[in-house]
């Protein structure tokens, strides 16, 4: 969850301030667009090591299963019998779940954050 999360806002932080920088408002479609590349961007982080501890879970008698109980073990012997790409298997369905979510979630709370700071100056300027 933590390496999720910190891709993710560290992803939405520096695409909103990148598209700002270009002249483009944070409008709720850019922000779920923003938002949704985040969370392409933190599903390709995780995804892996999601791989790894499923299989390493499995247990030594399913197919496909890793016996070790160390990661980078385990990581090494994943790609050597089955390549690089096997660590990415199934993630284009995560993909499908994951941008939306996500990309709702920035629009909601960027939008919230931004009603807020707006309120803020008003009460504080008094009008």
């Amino acid at each position: 969850v933590v390496p999720f999360v910190a891709v993710q806002q560290t992803s939405i932080d520096l695409l909103k301030n990148y598209a700002g920088e270009h002249g483009i408002e944070p409008t709720p479609g850019v922000l779920l667009c923003v938002g949704g590349m985040a969370g392409i961007a933190a599903q390709s982080v995780v995804y892996p090591l999601d791989v790894l501890r499923r299989r390493m879970q499995l247990g030594p008698e399913a197919a496909g299963a890793i016996v070790s109980d160390r990661t980078w073990l385990a990581l090494r012997t994943v790609v050597q019998k089955e390549g690089f790409a096997s660590l990415f298997s199934g993630i284009l369905p995560t993909f499908a779940k994951t941008i939306p979510a996500v990309g709702i979630a920035a629009t909601v709370c960027v939008s919230t954050v931004n009603y807020f700071k707006a309120a803020n100056r008003r009460a504080i300027n008094g009008t």
